[in-house]
């Protein structure tokens, strides 16, 4: 894949307009090539977002899992509010 094609399905697949089978190429792709340096960022993260296996969670575990992520950031969101207010 040339470098013009590489930046433009990279755009793309953050832009979550590539198709199922374009984002597999682009994945596989990343996979097995190295990348300009300028773009290896960009390869980690799409890299680490792509998943060859599927995973099932329970929409309960789902539910509790989201409802303790919010938790923490409003716990983290009440920690900064109460520092910047004492300064």
């Amino acid at each position: 894949m040339d470098n013009k094609k590489l930046r433009t399905m990279i755009e793309s697949f953050f832009e979550a307009t590539l198709t199922a089978d374009e984002e597999r190429e682009l994945c596989s792709y990343l996979r097995d090539n190295d990348v300009p340096a300028e773009l290896r960022k960009d390869k980690e993260a799409i890299l680490a977002l792509c998943c060859d296996e599927s995973v099932e969670v329970s929409s309960t575990e789902a539910f509790a899992r989201l409802e303790a992520m919010i938790d923490a950031l409003e716990t983290e969101g009440d920690e900064m509010q109460s520092n910047c207010i004492r300064k």
